[in-house]
């Protein structure tokens, strides 16, 4: 019914009208839509010249990439992923992994905060990383040892942490101990340093990421040229940021030619 059809995103329903739209809006403008009309997808990336999807707000399940693997589409992204933090968007396991080993040119990858990974999800996805330079995790439920499983193999120029309560400073040593700390050239941090909320649901935790942790990972990641850390306003005694352990970071980073450290309360 044409009320139906209204209902669908453009990826199913018009785009395929506009082969020369440059981004491709699988969503209908609610939050938490699930593109289901893979036929119509499918016939969609054999005639687009897009080269980047909205996936913003969106549920996303295996059959929504496979009907994009090894179209012209599919062979032409090289971002996947929400564009904006907090849309309620949320890729399975078995999406991600489909789009990293399906997508040849894929270099970004976000996890968007939804997302249920577990660790061996995360094992997983290192491991498919063959080409993949910056990830983003937004998942809430991501861990310490969800990080460090990705950056087993994974060999990323880029790691963004964005609002995970559940990691703490051990993500350090997680990171160095993978091919990661090898090509990690910069980090952002945004209040996922384990000391965020501090309610009764998110306790706050007794081991946060200091600025000694931040001074080991630089050290320990010789590529790693660039650092932003945004800080919760009332938590920043617990980042432990004193002027010689902040000088010594910027002594590394601004010798290898990067930029001094950046930090700010929010």
């Amino acid at each position: 019914s044409f009320t139906t059809r209204h209902q669908l995103s453009p990826a199913e329903f018009w785009a395929h009208h506009y082969p020369a739209l440059k981004c491709l809006d699988f969503s209908n403008g609610k939050v938490d839509y699930t593109p289901t009309k893979v036929d119509a997808i499918r016939e969609l990336a054999l005639v687009t010249n897009a080269t980047s999807l909205n996936l913003d707000g969106c549920h996303i399940g295996v059959a929504v990439v496979d009907a994009i693997v090894g179209t012209p589409l599919g062979d032409r992204l090289e971002s996947f992923g929400e564009h904006n933090w907090g849309n309620g968007g949320l890729f399975t396991p078995e999406a991600i992994l489909a789009a990293t080993r399906g997508f040849p040119r894929l270099v970004d990858l976000t996890i968007p905060d939804s997302s249920p990974l577990r660790k061996t999800d995360y094992l997983a996805l290192g491991r498919a990383a063959n080409n993949l330079k910056s990830l983003a995790i937004w998942a809430r439920n991501a861990t310490d040892d969800c990080v460090a499983a990705v950056c087993l193999r994974a060999r990323l120029r880029k790691l963004v942490l964005q609002e995970l309560p559940f990691v703490s400073r051990g993500l350090v040593d997680g990171i160095l101990a993978g091919e990661t700390a090898k090509t990690l050239e910069q980090v952002e941090i945004d209040c996922a340093n384990g000391i965020d909320y501090g309610t009764e649901d998110e306790p706050r935790r007794e081991d946060p990421l200091r600025a000694a942790d931040v001074l080991r990972l630089v050290s320990g990641c010789p590529n790693l040229k660039h650092f932003k850390w945004w800080l919760p306003r009332d938590h920043t005694d617990d980042a432990e940021l004193w002027a010689g352990t902040l000088h010594q970071i910027n002594e590394l980073l601004v010798g290898r030619g990067g930029t001094e450290i950046y930090f700010e309360t929010v």
